[in-house]
């Protein structure tokens, strides 16, 4: 049987084997989903989540789009993980597998969607005829689904898409981009070091500057801000008016809180793009640099990391711009530090302008 493959040739001329995505994909879900109790059902939902690309239809598709021929869009490739992940008692699965480029389904749609796929008889001939490697690699005991109410249920779904579109990108990058996947590996400092970094750079400032009325209030909005962070985990506000140094001192607070709760992260979320990119560059200047990256999640687009899509990967074409840009319906500056285990982690904000 000839090698079955997700994604056509890179750069380097080779080809994305398909039991070698899965696997990634899988292995990089299952640790992004870790901390929150989701390892087991983020690793089967990378397993699952190409299985269509074994169909005839689109490995066809895969060598004409190397020619350049065929359409810019491959044949459906996510039936058949949904239809298995249906079949294996996982229906949460199902809706993330066939959402997985398109976007999360209402429930009902999707339900209309899998019961059309359940007899499809290109799905059947798929399955029936799987290669013995990646056969072997389906043959899992399915993980149980956590009983949560319908709130947290909704949460846990979420972030488990979340990491399946994540880790699905990521290792499509690797094969398309390497050199931009091996920049993402780069060792990020944690809240300690960042928390260091930015005391040093308000130090600096503070020693070229006279103790004015409006840089005393500054202190003290900062001190106080450092003081909250030693607060049981919960909601903040901070209403401080325009000059008060909100973008420091509610990075402050993030930092230091994320460090006093053993929180992994401090999400920065702001409502226009040039606010963004304001925000982003005072954070950079606090250190060599402060990591952060710009976007609008989940008003954002994954778009395909190669120009011109037809790599099989199944998500829209790439154009002149890396990201699809677009207005929020509601927006708040907030900065966050979200609690990872165990389930859905809990959120902390302050406002960061």
């Amino acid at each position: 049987m000839e090698p079955l493959y997700a994604h056509s040739r890179n750069r380097a001329g080779r080809r994305h084997p398909l039991v070698d995505h899965l696997r990634r994909t899988a292995e990089l879900a299952a640790a992004f989903a870790a901390p929150f109790g989701g390892a087991e059902l983020a690793q089967a939902a990378g397993l699952l989540h190409d299985l269509g690309k074994a169909s005839p239809a689109f490995q066809s598709y895969l060598l004409e789009a190397e020619r350049g021929l065929g359409p810019s869009h491959g044949p459906d490739h996510k039936a058949a993980g949904a239809v298995l992940a249906a079949q294996l008692g996982l229906d949460p699965l199902a809706l993330l597998v066939q959402g997985h480029h398109g976007g999360l389904r209402d429930r009902s749609d999707a339900a209309v969607w899998l019961r059309t796929h359940l007899r499809s008889e290109e799905v059947r001939r798929t399955m029936e005829n799987l290669p013995a490697e990646l056969d072997q690699l389906l043959r899992f005991d399915p993980p149980s689904v956590p009983n949560l109410d319908r709130r947290e249920a909704e949460l846990f779904l979420r972030m488990l898409f979340s990491a399946l579109v994540d880790a699905d990108f990521l290792d499509t990058e690797a094969h398309f981009a390497p050199e931009t996947a091996a920049e993402r590996a780069r060792p990020m400092p944690g809240p300690a070091q960042l928390l260091e970094r930015l005391e040093d750079h308000l130090r600096r400032l503070e020693a070229g500057v006279p103790l004015t009325p409006v840089n005393r209030a500054r202190a003290e909005i900062h001190a106080a801000c450092l003081a909250a962070a030693e607060l049981p985990p919960g909601l903040f506000r901070l209403a401080v008016p325009t000059g008060g140094g909100k973008t420091l001192a509610g990075m402050a607070f993030a930092l230091k809180h994320a460090l006093e709760h053993g929180m992994r992260r401090v999400i920065v979320a702001v409502p226009f793009t040039s606010v963004t990119e304001q925000t982003a560059d005072v954070h950079r200047k606090c250190g060599d640099p402060i990591p952060c990256s710009s976007t609008t999640a989940p008003w954002t687009r994954r778009t395909c990391p190669i120009p011109g899509g037809a790599c099989g990967c199944g998500s829209p074409p790439r154009t002149g711009r890396r990201r699809s840009w677009s207005r929020p319906p509601s927006s708040s500056s907030r900065a966050c530090s979200a609690v990872p285990p165990p389930g859905p982690g809990s959120c902390t904000t302050s406002p960061a302008r």
